[in-house]
């Protein structure tokens, strides 16, 4: 009888540390999915920004190159906006 107790502790024991050993690399599994999404997010903001910005700029260049034109410069004030900043 003592011996069959101390067999299944040893077997729950086992069981504790098997079980124990797939908590932990699911732990791990988790942690290193929540790095690769932290990461594509971070690249998809920068990229995201970068795009916004080479937008910005462009429309920036175009508004000051149609402020050089003299044309441009004749109109009234409302449709001189409404040209540049269509």
């Amino acid at each position: 009888m003592r011996w069959l107790a101390l067999w299944g502790s040893l077997l729950a024991i086992c069981f504790a540390g098997v079980a124990a050993a797939a908590l932990y690399g699911s732990r791990q599994d988790a942690g290193a999915a929540a790095r690769q999404a932290t990461s594509n997010l971070a690249l998809m903001v920068a990229t995201t920004l970068a795009h916004d910005v080479e937008h910005i700029d462009l429309s920036m260049r175009v508004i000051v190159d149609g402020l050089k034109r003299p044309d441009l410069a004749a109109l009234n004030d409302d449709l001189r906006h409404l040209v540049l900043f269509d």
